[in-house]
């Protein structure tokens, strides 16, 4: 007896992205050994940034999302954030273990930092 096919329009990933990248990844030690030196700079990155105001992106997303534009030789800041919104892959590398309304709110500041970019 042949199947209904229904189509779901929402599907829900109860698996965290950490457990989906393969452990052997090439981007995992990449991913650590960036991990150790922004951490290093980040008292450094505190400094050139205002108490007051908006917050920004913060520059280690914006660091390993520019990585990750060099790695898989991404053409432009557009391609990087359409490749933010779905694949799992950068998004991990980018946005370890942040809830989906932060992330979502990454990509919206992404989108207008490109624009901003793309404008000068």
């Amino acid at each position: 007896m042949r199947g209904d096919d229904n189509q779901q329009e929402g599907m829900f990933s109860y698996v965290s992205p950490e457990k989906r990248v393969p452990t052997d990844h090439p981007l995992r030690p990449i991913r650590k050994m960036v991990d150790e030196i922004l951490k290093e700079m980040s008292p450094k990155f505190q400094k050139l940034y205002s108490d007051v105001g908006r917050p920004s992106i913060a520059p280690e997303r914006l660091f390993l999302s520019l990585l990750l534009q060099i790695f898989y030789s991404v053409r432009s800041e557009r391609m990087l954030i359409e490749q933010l919104q779905y694949n799992l892959l950068f998004r991990w590398f980018v946005i370890v273990q942040q809830a989906a309304r932060s992330s979502n709110a990454f990509l919206s500041a992404m989108k207008g930092w490109t624009a901003a970019v793309g404008a000068c």
